[in-house]
């Protein structure tokens, strides 16, 4: 049985995550570069580097609110600075129409900021979102994971260079 950074054995539910992301690390450390991904084995997601501090390329299960039952492939913003993620986050979105048009699909850009009535949060994301649960059948799955593969290559493409003007 695997077991988490803490030593404890996985849950059946862990056990699912982790088998379902390990083949998806694998193509993006090794056939596409990125660096390692740092999240624990079992977790609903998965974070990758991307040279920038605290903003990472991510691939998740969503298990709340009206995410539920979606996955998605993000640019999430998380320094311990609140204003400096919203003003990086807002900088971005200054170039959401081409940023849309090179990755050829609208962006959920959600600033996390408790303006729909949520509870404010210092982060902020942007997602490519479809739906999707672990519980999906096998077929399914690796339908999602490829989905998943294909965006973390493109956002990488489209916001590498965006990040790297902003931040250097």
């Amino acid at each position: 049985m695997a077991k988490n950074t803490g030593g404890k054995p996985l849950s059946a539910k862990g056990e699912m995550y982790r088998e379902f992301f390990q083949p998806l690390v694998h193509t993006m450390t090794r056939t596409h570069r990125f660096p390692p991904s740092s999240t624990r084995e079992g977790e609903n997601y998965r974070d990758f580097r991307t040279g920038h501090g605290d903003v990472v390329y991510g691939a998740d299960f969503f298990g709340r609110g009206w995410k539920k039952g979606k996955v998605g492939v993000c640019v999430y913003i998380e320094k311990s600075d609140r204003e400096w993620n919203k003003w990086l986050f807002d900088r971005l979105r200054e170039g959401e129409d081409s940023i849309e048009s090179a990755l050829g699909e609208c962006l959920d850009w959600d600033r996390l900021d408790g303006s729909d009535g949520r509870k404010p949060k210092k982060a902020c994301r942007i997602s490519a979102i479809r739906d999707g649960t672990i519980d999906d059948d096998p077929k399914t799955l690796d339908d999602i994971r490829w989905w998943m593969i294909e965006r973390l290559v493109a956002f990488k493409e489209v916001f590498g260079p965006e990040l790297d003007r902003l931040l250097r």
